[in-house]
């Protein structure tokens, strides 16, 4: 992987649209630290041999606390730290608990951004639930997902057009083979979708997401600031806070 990394460094560092590189995306809660660490030392080395320009940014590994990475790389240039927000795969709670995750997520970053580096919210979505269709799988789901009953609606067209085999599903036949162990999937002509809410905390959580340089969900086109795209990472944990939205 190091060697992937200096071959990619190699062949992109002159090119004034790429800032940076994230040498892994989404090493697993259960990567041992010090290996995961060593990894990133190393990692940050060879790049900066390279292409000594580019930001150096690391995933979280889904254990975005400062005893985790407060005082890593203590200072070393251009390194950054990227989090993904879901609150998806968190256990049903009321509307109300939605909201105050999301305004607690805007300290958990300014703390991050005080002892270890900028933030950037790489990944990030609006679901409070898995209903979304295929989100855990093709006709398929995750161990005990969903965890509430989804709404279901009527399937949409094929975006790629109407002349798609097997489409519309049969409004007579149930979820088809092939599938997994878990249900997500077109049945009797309904799809299944996210559970409804009176008001969305979508609001609050990309307010808070742009405090640690914000993001788009996964795969999607990063919306960093805009001195971000001109080569810096901004931080937020020194900015004047005068939010009163909390």
């Amino acid at each position: 992987t190091l060697r992937v990394l200096t071959k990619i460094a190699q062949r992109y560092k002159d090119l004034p649209s790429v800032l940076g590189i994230e040498p892994v995306n989404e090493p697993w809660e259960y990567t041992p630290l010090a290996t995961l660490k060593e990894f990133y030392w190393l990692g940050y080395l060879q790049v900066k041999k390279v292409a000594p320009a580019w930001k150096y940014v690391m995933h979280d590994s889904f254990r975005f606390t400062t005893e985790t990475w407060g005082g890593f790389m203590a200072g070393c240039p251009d390194i950054a730290v990227d989090t993904h927000i879901y609150q998806a795969w968190k256990n049903p709670r009321n509307k109300e608990w939605y909201f105050e995750d999301a305004c607690k997520v805007k300290q958990q970053i300014l703390e991050m951004e005080r002892s270890f580096a900028p933030v950037i919210v790489g990944e990030w979505s609006l679901a409070t639930d898995n209903c979304a269709m295929w989100l855990n799988g093709f006709n398929d789901n995750m161990p005990g997902f969903p965890k509430l009953p989804c709404k279901y609606v009527p399937c949409p067209g094929p975006y790629m057009g109407a002349d798609q085999p097997g489409t519309p599903p049969d409004p007579t036949k149930p979820l088809q083979q092939p599938y997994g162990t878990g249900i997500s999937g077109p049945s009797f002509g309904l799809c299944p979708t996210d559970i409804d809410w009176q008001r969305s905390p979508g609001h609050k959580r990309k307010q808070k997401g742009d405090r640690g340089g914000g993001g788009g969900g996964s795969g999607r086109r990063q919306n960093l600031p805009p001195d971000a795209r001109h080569g810096g990472l901004p931080t937020y944990a020194a900015a004047d806070d005068d939010d009163d939205d909390n």
